[in-house]
């Protein structure tokens, strides 16, 4: 019995002396991911939103609208507040990401797809304006139906190098 607690405390020892340790210099360690400053007025400006029903029951798309990134940095993601009108006179608001429209490759058209894309794999850079569709599935049940309110709340991007 004692030979058990013995082997046992030398195995707690050891585990607790080969397990890792947090680095002694942190002054040269990489640095994390850089989250770029959040939308001031002005820096994304969404133009253009027109509703429409999604495919999927009781959701809502709003669409065929443009996203200008007059900021200093590559944006690869948007979340966007929706503020909808209610019929009690509040306004419910619904957290939505804001999604890309693919534009058709190689025709110089600028013709849209229809085809949504991840901003993640095709990042809308400073000075571009690019057509976007936000989708919202949960819509408040006391809507009012008239046009929600839209404003970026979230971004996520690379600066500058």
């Amino acid at each position: 019995m004692v030979l058990a607690i013995v082997t046992a405390v030398l195995l707690l020892a050891a585990t607790f002396y080969f397990m890792p340790r947090a680095p002694k210099n942190l002054a040269n360690a990489p640095a994390a991911a850089v989250t770029p400053a959040q939308p001031v007025d002005g820096q994304l400006q969404i133009s253009g939103l027109k509703m429409g029903t999604a495919p999927t029951g009781g959701a809502i798309r709003l669409g065929d609208g443009q996203m200008t990134n007059s900021g200093s940095t590559e944006v690869n993601g948007v979340l966007a507040e929706v503020d909808f009108p209610m019929s009690n006179g509040q306004v419910g608001t619904v957290q939505a990401p804001v999604q890309g429209i693919a534009v058709a490759k190689g025709l110089n058209t600028g013709k849209v797809t229809g085809d949504t894309e991840d901003l993640t794999k095709s990042a809308i850079k400073p000075g571009e304006t690019r057509p976007i569709r936000i989708t919202v599935d949960q819509v408040p049940a006391q809507w009012n139906h008239q046009i929600p309110q839209v404003q970026v709340t979230t971004t996520t991007g690379t600066t500058e190098k």
